[in-house]
């Protein structure tokens, strides 16, 4: 399969320690994207959509398209659930899905993530921090891991609802909300097989192991927070989930 215009950025390191080719997510892989993409923050549960959707019988991949990882970008889906569709929104032609996760549930993983150390800037790879600055070109980073969460939670949910087709939250999923997803992507679903999908997916799908930071709600810099506030209001959070 080519490229898709990727730019190439070297090589990133498997688990396992093998090579594999990075390059960016840019115009072209968004022009030539499936029909519709499920995005959020990242460690906002675009593993557990893409599984309740394949469940149900939509191919919405996990990374699978939206990805630097060249070698794992596959044709033929439906769909795909990724945080790094944001920064090429505009360029990209189908049907935007945004998917919430509480603020305070991101930052706490983000965080948490390798003692903090990636969202620090601590970690080189350099394919993730530059769509981390195509997110945030106002606001910066600092070597502040909770800081730098929280920019990035605020900065990527006010960039995907300004393309949002749909909005939900993911601590509100069940069948209905299901239904109503595989309708907006075109591919109908019965309420009995999108509650059996819910029933039988465990939430925390794709849990990390790396940590996650202990950080309440007053934690949070003082300074972001009317700006979190907006964007949770257009996700449909409320003060009592606070």
């Amino acid at each position: 399969m080519g490229k898709m215009g990727m730019t190439e950025m070297g090589y990133g390191q498997k688990a396992d320690g093998a090579k594999v080719p990075l390059g960016t997510v840019g115009v072209e892989v968004a022009q030539a994207g499936p029909g519709f993409v499920v995005t959020g923050s990242g460690r906002s549960g675009t593993t557990y959509i893409s599984t309740l959707l394949r469940k149900v019988g939509i191919n919405c991949g996990h990374e699978e398209w939206f990805t630097p990882f060249v070698h794992q970008r596959k044709t033929g889906l439906d769909g795909d659930a990724s945080w790094m569709a944001v920064p090429v929104l505009q360029f990209y032609q189908g049907k935007v899905l945004v998917q919430g996760r509480h603020p305070l549930s991101v930052v706490r993983s983000l965080a948490g993530y390798d003692h903090g150390a990636f969202m620090r800037g601590d970690v080189p790879q350099a394919v993730f921090w530059q769509m981390k600055c195509q997110a945030l070109p106002l606001l910066g980073l600092r070597r502040d891991a909770v800081y730098n969460s929280a920019v990035w939670w605020i900065a990527i949910y006010e960039k995907a609802l300004a393309h949002a087709d749909m909005v939900w939250t993911v601590e509100g999923m069940n069948g209905l909300r299901l239904a109503s997803i595989t309708n907006a992507v075109g591919r109908p679903v019965n309420m009995a097989d999108c509650e059996s999908a819910v029933e039988t997916t465990p939430t925390n799908i794709h849990a990390h192991h790396q940590g996650v930071a202990d950080i309440a709600w007053g934690d949070l810099p003082k300074s972001l927070k009317p700006r979190m506030w907006a964007v949770m209001e257009q996700l449909g959070y409320t003060s009592e989930l606070v």
